[in-house]
């Protein structure tokens, strides 16, 4: 019986290759006629997207990155839309992603157990704007939920194997302590990045913001790369990494400092705490590390370098009374609920918060507090009841499946990157008691990346042989065990 074969594409004639190249010194010609920036332009996004085809995980890595790097004083405003690094390094991320999936003919997103909860939300949101007091408001938070949504998933799809999950942490931890440098440097109250904006509790001075951020945002900003940069030292074979991450890692503490968030602060005590109680060896290595930090912060203290001891001040002496007395939170919680009374569990939708505490408190709507200062307070105001199941769903799925990965992996390093990223999350939902909202950066993308975690961990934890590569040595065994090569997680 006679067999067709598919016949392949002919390959370009000279003649066509000719009319190619004239074809795009045509159009490069065209934009320079335009804008002389064009051209340039369409080179470097052609590059960028060849760089990007040829290595897409890398383009992940950078969208990790630029979450933590793009502020108001980083980006530039297009109408109501403000554009940084994140949102075109975003886009060429999902964009290879797909280009890939559709010439591989093959699905490369990947489904979590908390992906469906997460779409479910998202599309709650969507229907909520529909009865919301503010619709322009609400739109432009639908579109920031519809975008964390599209980040945790491309992030936990991504990234698959412990040495990409190492590499992403590696540049997480170095680019967050360089931009906590840069925070401590510029975001100070006379800094021309706070020309356009201006923060109450920064006029006093002594407190850094960041690029163009609050300062409470500014803290929690770097505290999620704090407890995963510890556990990333501690695995560290070399002395010289070890300290190289212990001194990115300090650096980035003391900067979360500066900006005298108490609640940062204590977020990254508690996840200290969360991963001691796992540990012994982790318990000595906090004792034996943080000997050096804390001398340089006496240092600092003493001789008030920088003018930054009324920013420790602060967090040394004001405990939580001071947040709960005289405070505007304990109003802002109680409208919250009164707002999920008057839609009937539904919740307001996703903005106009400030629009409905108009008729609830007529006081905090002529402050400059007028937001629900706390994740689940603003889960009770726009989504109501079923922002509250949300939440409960999520965080139950995903402590069973951490808890799951954790035992699979003990004596790992994988161990100890779960501890690490688990401390980090439990961090920003404790202070998240009393700020912050649901959508609010770089939590997803770093949950995303969480996840990542834990599905390669469950993976490993079935395989003997991969596990037996990732354990970690004992120091007495360490110089025998340097000849052997580790084998990779398999995908």
């Amino acid at each position: 019986m006679a067999t067709t074969t598919a016949a392949t594409p002919a390959a370009p004639t000279g003649a066509m290759r000719w009319a190619l190249i004239v074809g795009v010194q045509c159009l490069l010609a065209a934009l320079l006629l335009l804008d002389v920036r064009l051209p340039f332009f369409l080179l470097v996004a052609a590059a960028a997207t060849l760089f990007a085809y040829a290595w897409p995980v890398w383009t992940v890595y950078i969208v990790l990155a630029a979450r933590v790097v793009t502020t108001t004083a980083t980006s530039f405003r297009v109408g109501p839309v403000s554009l940084g690094l994140f949102e075109p390094s975003f886009a060429l991320a999902y964009l290879v992603y797909l280009l890939r999936a559709t010439v591989e003919r093959r699905s490369i997103l990947r489904s979590t157990p908390v992906t469906l909860p997460i779409v479910t939300f998202t599309a709650y949101c969507v229907l909520s704007t529909f009865w919301s007091p503010d619709v322009g408001d609400s739109i432009h938070e639908t579109v920031i939920a519809v975008i964390f949504t599209f980040g945790f998933i491309l992030v936990s799809s991504a990234i698959r194997e412990t040495r990409q999950f190492e590499q992403a942490l590696w540049i997480y931890v170095t680019v967050t302590c360089g931009y906590g440098i840069l925070g401590m440097v510029l975001g100070t109250s006379d800094s021309t990045i706070y020309s356009d904006v201006q923060f109450k509790i920064m006029e006093g001075g002594g407190r850094t913001g960041g690029l163009g951020q609050q300062p409470n945002w500014f803290a929690m900003n770097l505290a999620f790369a704090v407890n995963p940069g510890f556990a990333l030292a501690f695995v560290q074979r070399d002395w010289w990494k070890r300290w190289l991450l212990m001194g990115m890692t300090l650096t980035t503490i003391f900067a979360m400092i500066t900006s005298g968030s108490r609640g940062g602060t204590w977020s990254v005590g508690i996840g200290i705490l969360w991963v001691s109680l796992f540990n012994p060896r982790i318990r000595r290595f906090f004792v034996k590390y943080w000997l050096a930090g804390a001398m340089v912060f006496a240092i600092f203290m003493t001789f008030s370098i920088g003018n930054y001891s009324s920013a420790f001040t602060r967090i040394a002496t004001q405990g939580i009374g001071t947040i709960i007395e005289g405070d505007v939170r304990i109003s802002n919680w109680l409208a919250c609920i009164q707002m999920a009374k008057e839609t009937w569990g539904f919740g307001i939708g996703p903005g106009g918060y400030e629009v409905f505490i108009e008729h609830i408190n007529a006081k905090i709507a002529e402050s400059d507090q007028k937001y629900p200062h706390g994740i689940i307070w603003g889960l009770i105001a726009h989504q109501g009841v079923f922002g509250v199941l949300f939440f409960t769903v999520l965080a139950q799925r995903t402590f069973h499946h951490f808890y799951k990965a954790w035992s699979g992996v003990r004596g790992t390093r994988l161990e100890y990157y779960l501890l690490g990223a688990s401390a980090a999350i439990i961090g920003y939902h404790c202070h998240g008691l009393i700020e912050f909202e649901i959508h609010d950066k770089p939590f997803w993308e770093f949950f995303g990346l969480f996840w990542a975690l834990i599905l390669i961990s469950q993976r490993a934890a079935a395989d003997p042989q991969a596990l037996e590569a990732l354990r970690l040595v004992p120091k007495a065994r360490r110089g025998a065990a340097r000849v052997r090569t580790d084998a990779a997680v398999p995908r």
